[in-house]
């Protein structure tokens, strides 16, 4: 197995809705995995900033539910049910239902896992193409308390050591060739060295610590942050004091408070140091789409979030 590296593409999906000063630009990375005998295919979100797995049950009413795919004991003559529940809150949105467990297929591995099925999703999932979610995140982090993703792979000796890549495309680019690669770093996907730095989270989170942040340059003085890394969002969610200093050094950004926004055509580059290691922010990364017609202003994807340590942005 020395070596191994095997990977499912990630697909992009991409939802505007009316812009009306609102984070209503939804956007997420899914990938396709089969579940149970008849290998039943269901969209999950490859999600680091959670450690559970789920897909909704056929019992479930919510009105997630019944626009998205389910899954019971007719689409599988393998599936296990139990009495163990479970529940987990997202950043938006949240759900709840009962631990099960059947085989699961992705990237070539087939085994048999314990997972998540849902019988209550809020709306919060209605408008994502997606049926669950696959958390790629720590053991400790698991509400569902069952052997995560990489533990099984692990177990099982599927790979030999808990390592996972992601490689994201952006949506502009319109080629849609990014994949997750379990087992080994794919060398092909990146350039220079692999920068390494350990997790100093103490909840099960991919987080490290944050060197220094600058626009164009330009350090912003924001000190003792960590960050998590979420592929599970695409926003860079920040305390909102440090949301209101950084977006004061670039050139007529303004704020309802809430929301931030700037020039559609900034050239402003925002860059985060981790590891000794700058990494640049481009605005057609962090620039969204126009508030309005009549304005040439756009909404930022960096943004205040109340809840958020001041010690601790979260990506």
């Amino acid at each position: 197995m020395e070596g191994i590296c095997v990977c499912i593409p990630i697909h992009f999906y991409k939802k505007y809705g009316e812009w009306r000063y609102t984070n209503d630009e939804e956007t997420a990375y899914f990938s396709e995995v089969k579940f149970g005998s008849n290998n039943t295919a269901f969209t999950l979100v490859i999600d680091t900033g959670s450690s559970d797995t789920w897909i909704s049950s056929d019992t479930c009413r919510s009105r997630a539910c019944l626009v998205h795919k389910t899954y019971g004991s007719k689409d599988s003559k393998t599936l296990v049910k139990t009495t163990r529940t479970f529940g987990i809150r997202y950043g938006s949105g949240q759900v709840e239902g009962s631990i099960v467990s059947d085989s699961v297929s992705f990237a070539g591995f087939n085994m048999n896992i314990s997972f998540g099925m849902a019988t209550r999703v809020s709306d919060d999932f209605i408008y994502f193409p997606i049926d669950g979610i696959m958390g790629l995140g720590f053991q400790n982090a698991s509400t569902q308390k069952v052997p995560t993703i990489m533990d099984e792979l692990v177990a099982k000796r599927l790979i030999n050591e808990k390592l996972f890549g992601i490689a994201l495309a952006r949506h502009t680019d319109a080629v849609n060739d990014g994949v997750v690669n379990f087992g080994a770093a794919d060398a092909s996907l990146f350039e220079g060295e692999l920068n390494f730095m350990p997790s100093v989270s103490q909840q099960g989170l991919w987080e490290i610590k944050v060197d220094n942040t600058s626009v164009d340059g330009r350090v912003v003085g924001l000190s003792g942050r960590t960050a998590v890394i979420d592929s599970g969002t695409s926003l860079i969610l920040v305390p909102p004091s440090d949301a209101l200093t950084l977006h004061s050094i670039i050139p007529g950004a303004e704020t309802n408070g809430d929301v931030f926004a700037v020039p559609c055509n900034t050239t402003s580059n925002i860059e985060f140091t981790f590891g000794g290691v700058k990494y640049k922010v481009p605005p057609r990364d962090y620039v969204s789409e126009k508030i309005n017609s009549e304005d040439d202003i756009c909404q930022s994807l960096i943004t205040g979030r109340v809840n958020i340590p001041p010690s601790s942005p979260l990506f």
